[in-house]
């Protein structure tokens, strides 16, 4: 995931944009390239970030498949949340910050290596 580095209030001046920009620390953001932005969010996602941001496949995937990663796993701001329209049988509805997620499933994204280590940190801090 590729783009320039901004701080929080330039991304919450995006307006309908503000998904767009992934959060990369407390305060920071990657204002992502045009292709990047067209991953979308799922519930039940295929792909996940590592912790340098880069996408790594959480299962086979097939040519021509959708590619998904469950946002909340960069989230931990608190100013945005978004409709979920995934139509996964997973979904939550809402895409929000990560420490909203259930217990079980923060656990299965932390043991799968793809939730940022800023998050983690601000978790074990008891800031999340």
């Amino acid at each position: 995931m590729e783009g320039r580095l901004i701080r929080m209030d330039e991304a919450l001046s995006k307006g309908d944009r503000m998904m767009d920009p992934l959060q990369i620390g407390i305060g920071l953001y990657i204002d992502l390239e045009p292709d990047c932005v067209y991953v979308n969010h799922s519930c039940a996602p295929n792909l996940g970030l590592t912790t340098s941001f880069d996408l790594s496949a959480l299962m086979d995937i097939s040519a021509g498949d959708e590619l998904f990663f469950d946002y909340s796993t960069t989230m931990l701001e608190k100013h945005e949340t978004m409709k979920c329209a995934c139509r996964s049988p997973e979904c939550r509805g809402i895409v929000d910050d990560f420490d909203t997620l259930p217990n079980d499933l923060r656990r299965r994204y932390i043991d799968m290596g793809i939730v940022p280590v800023f998050i983690l940190h601000a978790m074990a801090e008891g800031n999340g």
